[in-house]
């Protein structure tokens, strides 16, 4: 297959879906048996949009210690914004769609809970570690190349709080709505 995606990359996505879907099918759906019809749906959509989290910032999975790396520490940055305290480049970029491809997660995990934006924040927080982690587990086994980075956990829990916020907002609005009709 010509493109951007071989052959091999493809079935090693389709193989990350196969597990991340058997894992929802396993542990999460039995669970959600016992609500109703909108929150099942709006669960299955947050595990859809993680699942995407997941595609674009730890797929495709590796097996470890294929080949151990020589210095594990040099896949730390515990600097917050040092990327834009030093003017590089795409730092701002990398902000931003941090920001930004958290939002969703936020306003939909928002959505099932009781207090959207506690919620938001320690969920978003939780996910953005254990992408982060991931990401130095697989540096560290030889077959990743990102960098764990605080920077990246502050921001992708902001955009879980702005989505939560942006929700809490409509919710208002439409409350305010509905009192003056």
């Amino acid at each position: 297959m010509d493109g951007l995606i071989s052959w091999g990359h493809l079935t090693d996505y389709l193989t990350d879906w196969a597990v991340l879907v058997a894992a929802y099918l396993i542990v999460l759906a039995p669970r959600l048996r016992r609500h109703g019809r909108r929150l099942r749906l709006l669960h299955l959509l947050t595990a859809l949009y993680v699942g995407f989290v997941i595609m674009l910032t730890l797929m495709p999975f590796s097996l470890p210690f294929i080949r151990p790396l020589v210095s594990p520490w040099a896949s730390f940055n515990l600097d917050p914004f040092v990327d834009l305290r030093l003017a590089r480049p795409a730092a701002l970029w990398e902000i931003a769609m941090n920001i930004l491809v958290m939002v969703p997660f936020g306003l939909l995990w928002g959505l099932t809970h009781r207090h959207p934006l506690l919620a938001a924040l320690c969920a978003t927080f939780i996910l953005s570690l254990v992408i982060e982690t991931g990401q130095l587990l697989q540096v560290w086994w030889g077959a990743g190349h990102r960098v764990f980075d605080v920077t990246d956990i502050i921001t992708n829990t902001f955009g879980g709080l702005l989505g939560a916020a942006a929700l809490m907002a409509v919710r208002h609005l439409a409350g305010g709505e509905k009192k003056r009709n």
